[in-house]
């Protein structure tokens, strides 16, 4: 699926622009999650486990591109790359079709101007389109500012998987969190 290009006021005047991923985005977007990964340890990933090389990602982009129930957007502030989200099925099994997954991130220099709300609002805005009437998101147990974001847009904890994550020889929990239409 394809969203239109918008610009979106954020905290202290920073102006969002929000598109769709395209393949020309492929380099930015792994140059995205392997800063992503460096910033904070919120993600499954360590800095250097980018799975996918440039043409896989292009293929990546190019799927979304195509398919009528996924999207993936991209942010930007004044041309530099700044977050990307994505919803897109949880399985393709007919009896989940109406569950979507939800991933996004925002480099943590942005954190606080409303980056993540403003992707992950736009996004299910056109979830709705997509026929999805359930939205799911697994998050760190202590990555406040996200779980705060998600509960503002509705999102409620669905479960947790205790000890699901090791940093440095600490335990942290994952939330399974979730919002029905």
């Amino acid at each position: 699926m394809n969203y239109p290009s918008r610009v979106f006021q954020g905290r202290d005047d920073m102006r969002i622009l929000l598109r769709s991923a395209e393949a020309g985005d492929a380099a930015a977007l792994l140059r995205l999650k392997a800063e992503l990964n460096k910033d904070s340890y919120y993600n499954d990933l360590n800095p250097d486990d980018i799975p996918l090389d440039a043409a896989q990602q292009e293929a990546e982009i190019r799927d979304f591109a195509d398919c009528p129930n996924k999207l993936m957007l991209l942010a930007f502030e004044q041309g530099e790359l700044i977050g990307a989200a994505l919803i897109s099925p949880v399985s393709p099994n007919p009896k989940t079709k109406h569950r979507a997954l939800y991933q996004g991130g925002v480099l943590k220099h942005y954190w606080g101007y409303g980056v993540g709300t403003v992707l992950t609002q736009e996004l299910f805005k056109h979830a709705e389109e997509m026929a999805y009437t359930q939205y799911e998101v697994e998050v760190f147990a202590d990555h406040f500012r996200a779980i705060e974001m998600y509960q503002s847009l509705g999102f409620e904890e669905w479960g947790r998987i205790r000890r699901a994550f090791r940093i440095q020889n600490d335990d942290i929990d994952k939330l399974y969190m979730g919002k029905t239409l």
